[in-house]
């Protein structure tokens, strides 16, 4: 691992224009409605004159105020933050894998070329060592996209907590996925009660099977899917971790990764 510069430095980012010459970079929210509301007074002033079919120019003073509203409107209901959109990118890629439309992307020579000084992954996943779930695949990512933390049980002790923060602080992702599976071995052998040579991970793993044993429904998914939810929560009270998610900066989220449909869930937060 490289790159321990300033940890405060946060670079140009894709989804952060002109954020480099702000010492406090805004949000992608801000951004967007910065942008839209500078693009509707200029489209605003353009349209004072309305041209309808069939009727012909009617000249209409006021009508340019409506047409900023409507657009400062739309501007800020389509705002959508840097973690948002690589959250959107992210499942928009387990779409096309799911549906067998992969594309494979940031796969080529140019790209190993292009990220062998630097990378900046938009998202870390926290996810199982089960060689069945790997990231890159199942969410249709390539080189340098995704910077991944992977444990048996998606557990996070003070190694993977270390690696998580690194890549926000340092690495400038603005996504953590606690990705947990259907079958997952790890969650079964602590429902179990299995401890055999992997003490340590059972240890992190059981207070989700207790919280989960009262309740109804398959015994082992409430497990795994409880398991995430605490890891999630985990991560968030970091606080590390908290001071980007306070400024809009980072989203944690976990999610459910289905063997036979190929989909990820993203779970409802706890």
């Amino acid at each position: 691992m490289r790159q321990l510069q300033n940890p405060d430095s946060r670079q140009k980012r894709p989804f952060e224009p002109f954020c480099h010459s702000n010492p406090e970079p805004y949000s992608g929210c801000e951004y967007v409605l910065r942008v839209g509301v500078s693009a509707a007074l200029r489209l605003a002033n353009w349209l004072k004159i309305i041209v309808f079919p069939r009727i012909g120019v009617l000249r209409l003073p006021h009508m340019h105020k409506y047409i900023l509203a409507f657009l400062a409107c739309f501007s800020f209901l389509s705002a959508e933050t840097v973690p948002e959109k690589s959250l959107r990118t992210l499942m928009e890629g387990n779409a096309r894998y799911s549906s067998d439309k992969s594309l494979h992307p940031d796969r080529t020579s140019e790209r190993r070329l292009e990220t062998a000084q630097k990378q900046e992954p938009f998202a870390a996943i926290v996810g199982c060592s089960d060689s069945r779930v790997a990231p890159e695949i199942l969410f249709d990512q390539g080189i340098g996209d995704l910077f991944i933390v992977r444990v048996a049980g998606n557990v996070v002790g003070p190694l993977e907590l270390d690696s998580v923060e690194y890549s926000v602080v340092y690495l400038h992702s603005s996504l953590v996925v606690v990705l947990g599976h259907e079958n997952c071995g790890a969650v079964q052998a602590a429902v179990d009660g299995v401890k055999d040579s992997v003490e340590a991970v059972m240890e992190l793993i059981e207070p989700a099977v207790k919280k989960s044993a009262s309740m109804k429904g398959n015994r082992l998914e409430n497990a795994i899917k409880t398991n995430v939810q605490l890891v999630v929560n985990q991560l968030r009270t970091s606080p590390k971790l908290a001071e980007y998610i306070d400024k809009n900066l980072l989203k944690v989220v976990g999610g459910y990764y289905n063997f036979h449909t190929g989909k990820v869930q993203l779970l409802p937060e706890k």
